[in-house]
């Protein structure tokens, strides 16, 4: 009887310890639901949740790492160089979050790696940035599904299939590409969201290269793009490059989304506010415009 009992008391020691793990985080203990619900946790739930936190880059170059632990190490992220670190940390850094943001096959591990790449000053996370966006195009169709490709020639060296994203988590890779870039401000990627924020979403009289069996289409991708462009633009705080394209956008736009992202973004590049009436800005733009022109030809 007594080694019943015993056998019964080790058959559920784990989960009484995970119950008492639980009970406590209600008391303050924080940790997330994903990493509550981890393999990690389940084998080791007093350790996860007292004990100290494991270094964002020890968990990021851990084999064994779990989707939710990465996700949080980048989160956590501080950029090497910022903080004292040495040049080969920082060069570890980097290649570990380009890896991630441009060929990991878990989105979620893609958005958190685009977003610290965004936190981060050296160039290569612009470049980075650009490749990730690169490697999020349309390639083929599967159903609610899309194929994710390489850049726009899967035959370029390091170009690997990706796996099957849903086409909205692909926008949101994008959008928070965007985001990213827009921190990191190179210019190449002041090219890339000029060219996309000029970019026209309407529809056209010709066929749609794809078309998608979700209520978040082709057409819906596309706007929410522009738009992700558009306001990463604001980034670009005295650019008179990016206040001009704003202003166009603005007086060829009828689109009251796009023409209110558009003046928010103007209002941080230009430092200055004509309100919400698209018009008015425009007109400011003329007199600006007017008042360098004159300025220019006095000094000839």
């Amino acid at each position: 009887m007594r080694k019943a009992f015993i056998a019964v008391r080790c058959q559920f020691a784990p989960s009484i310890a995970v119950v008492g793990a639980l009970s406590l985080l209600t008391a303050g203990c924080g940790l997330t639901g994903d990493q509550i619900t981890s393999k990690r946790f389940r084998d080791e739930p007093f350790k996860m949740t007292f004990g100290q936190r494991e270094e964002p880059m020890s968990v990021l170059t851990r084999d064994n790492a779990e989707g939710d632990e990465r996700i949080d190490a980048m989160q956590r992220l501080q950029e090497p160089m910022s903080r004292g670190g040495s040049k080969t940390e920082q060069d570890t850094a980097i290649r570990i979050l380009t890896e991630i943001a441009t060929s990991d096959p878990q989105g979620m591990c893609r958005l958190a790696a685009v977003e610290a790449l965004g936190r981060f000053q050296d160039p290569r996370a612009g470049v980075a940035l650009m490749q990730a966006y690169q490697n999020a195009p349309i390639n083929t169709l599967n159903g609610t599904h899309i194929v994710l490709q390489a850049a726009y020639n899967p035959t370029t060296p390091g170009a690997r299939q990706a796996g099957n994203f849903t086409l909205d988590m692909i926008a949101r890779i994008q959008e928070q590409t965007m985001e990213s870039i827009g921190k990191c401000k190179s210019p190449e990627g002041k090219a890339l969201l000029i060219e996309t924020a000029m970019r026209s979403t309407k529809k056209t009289e010709q066929k749609e290269e794809l078309t998608f069996n979700s209520s978040y289409d082709a057409e819906h991708y596309r706007f929410d793009i522009r738009l992700a462009a558009i306001h990463a633009l604001r980034n670009y705080v005295g650019d008179m490059q990016v206040a001009k394209t704003l202003i166009e956008i603005l007086q060829s736009e009828r689109e009251i989304a796009v023409q209110h992202r558009c003046i928010e973004a103007l209002k941080a590049v230009t430092n200055q506010d004509h309100g919400n009436v698209p018009q008015a800005w425009i007109d400011s733009w003329k007199t600006s415009s007017a008042a360098m022109a004159a300025g220019a030809g006095a000094r000839k």
